[in-house]
């Protein structure tokens, strides 16, 4: 059973599309493969499925958490995220 999670590690955990993730973040999807692209969000490939990428339901909250309390919400509407910088360094 630990090798097959160890094959696949969102075998144990609920798996999120991208939209999904900008939802839950109230950021554009967009945002969601920036966060990727820097490695603030890990991907991980959908079993049985050869180009499909999606993102732990772990992951996401533990980067809810991470994000400071003192950041404004995020514009759906321009995508601008002031604190995407705090959480790039």
């Amino acid at each position: 059973m630990q090798n097959e999670q160890a094959k696949h590690p969102a075998a144990s955990h609920n798996l999120l599309t991208r939209d999904e993730v900008a939802a839950i973040l109230r950021v554009t999807p967009r945002a969601v493969n920036k966060f990727a692209a820097q490695g603030i969000l890990p991907q991980v490939r959908l079993p049985g499925r050869k180009n499909a990428l999606g993102y732990l339901d772990r992951d996401v909250h533990a980067l809810i958490t991470s994000r400071p309390a003192t950041c404004p919400a995020p514009s759906r509407e321009t995508g601008d995220d002031q604190c995407q910088m705090t959480l790039t360094m």
